[in-house]
């Protein structure tokens, strides 16, 4: 399946899907196994002795999240708040 985003240097590559969830980790060298398998790796935040996952809507109240593509840099923007 293709990655709305890669980010690698040579020597690890981080595939990310269409809600910026880590699919693809490629570890110690690009093009080895897939160290995650596909599956979605799970971001979360401790701030303020308080934590909460990006993806759960119950552990972060009030928290958005915005992924939009910078057609005139080519970029994508994410972010998020809460």
């Amino acid at each position: 399946m293709p990655r709305s985003i890669v980010i690698g240097n040579g020597n690890v590559l981080v595939g990310f899907d269409a809600n910026y969830t880590v699919r693809d980790l490629y570890f110690p060298r690009v093009g080895d196994a897939n160290q995650t398998m596909g599956n979605p790796c799970h971001t979360g935040f401790f701030i303020d002795g308080k934590f909460a996952w990006l993806d759960d809507p119950a552990s972060a109240p009030g928290h958005h999240r915005e992924v939009r593509r910078l057609r005139r840099h080519g970029a994508q923007l994410v972010r998020a708040q809460s």
